[in-house]
């Protein structure tokens, strides 16, 4: 298994965050559920109300081509259309740790940096 991992950077329309949260929340939900999705997380900064930004590591790039062709990120991404005023979208592909060391080995992955 060699992960796969995707930042993405959504800047909101001023005052749509109210609106984008619970659709990102079942986004999530739902991505999770996807074979070759190890995680999912959103993240946001009350300071920041405007921003939100997502972590996601899949088992291969493969598994990432897959959920965005999933119905579920399609509706997503409509939905949400009107909402985002700008998305960045950064991948990573190679992983110098990956999870606790000592409960997860990655043997595509270069040693842990500890």
């Amino acid at each position: 298994m060699r992960p796969f991992a995707v930042a993405v950077r959504f800047v909101l329309h001023t005052g749509q965050s109210e609106k984008f949260a619970p659709l990102i929340r079942q986004q999530a939900a739902q991505s999770l559920t996807e074979p070759g999705c190890l995680v999912f997380e959103v993240w946001c900064d009350p300071s920041r109300a405007d921003e939100m930004f997502l972590w996601e590591v899949y088992e291969s790039p493969e598994a990432f081509d897959s959920h965005l062709k999933s119905d579920h990120f399609q509706q997503f991404d409509a939905a949400v259309k009107g909402l985002v005023r700008t998305k960045s979208v950064e991948v990573w592909n190679t992983a110098l740790s990956f999870g606790r060391p000592e409960s997860r080995e990655t043997p595509d992955s270069d040693q842990s940096l500890s």
